[in-house]
């Protein structure tokens, strides 16, 4: 199977996040649930922005790894599903 496909990056550069948010969760979760500290995310914009910055930047592992194996089409997914992340960290910290 052949890796350097932007859909795979895309793919990759979509899921990763989630990781990065279940890194985070275990950090500054303190013992809450996991919806109580999804519930204080959501009530506190400026919290929200922290942790979606905070998630995302795991996606520099893959972006790294890559651009290494010089995978360009990959790492464009990359780019273009942490360019939908910074849409929505906009959208989360000015407009709502």
């Amino acid at each position: 199977m052949q890796l350097n496909k932007a859909v795979i990056g895309f793919v990759i550069g979509l899921f990763m996040p989630l990781l990065g948010f279940l890194i985070v969760y275990l950090i500054m979760g303190s013992g809450l649930g996991l919806d109580a500290f999804v519930g204080s995310v959501r009530s506190s914009g400026d919290m929200a922005g922290k942790v979606i910055t905070l998630s995302v930047l795991i996606n520099l592992i893959p972006f790294l790894l890559f651009n290494r194996k010089r995978m360009d089409l990959a790492v464009k997914g990359v780019v273009i599903a942490t360019m939908l992340y910074a849409v929505l960290f906009i959208y989360v910290k000015f407009i709502a």
